[in-house]
């Protein structure tokens, strides 16, 4: 998985990142929380899928964006938490990195 995901990311946006961390959760390894990468890399900016991770991700200070899925819908009653944004193309990603003043 790993490896595929750095070759879909340098076909679409070749030297757009600085660097993709991975945290073993679909990979069969150890397992790590991604807040604690972040917070251990000083990551200021996490994008994901995942609102769960955001979520835990944002109690240490980091951005979130949040790439528009089925499985992360709220309803409409609850918007998303300060610092958490939803886009739902990697143009929009795109867009929410350049505003972004961290």
């Amino acid at each position: 998985m790993r490896r595929k995901t750095q070759e879909w990311l340098e076909s679409h946006f070749a030297g757009k990142f600085s660097a993709a961390h991975f945290c073993n959760h679909y990979t069969g390894g150890m397992p790590v929380r991604k807040s604690e990468v972040c917070s251990n890399r000083k990551i200021q900016i996490l994008i994901e899928d995942s609102l769960i991770h955001l979520m835990e991700s944002k109690a240490t200070g980091v951005y979130g964006i949040l790439l528009d899925q089925p499985w992360n819908e709220v309803p409409e009653s609850r918007e998303l938490p300060r610092g958490i944004e939803r886009v739902k193309t990697w143009e929009g990603i795109l867009e929410k990195v350049k505003q972004f003043d961290g």
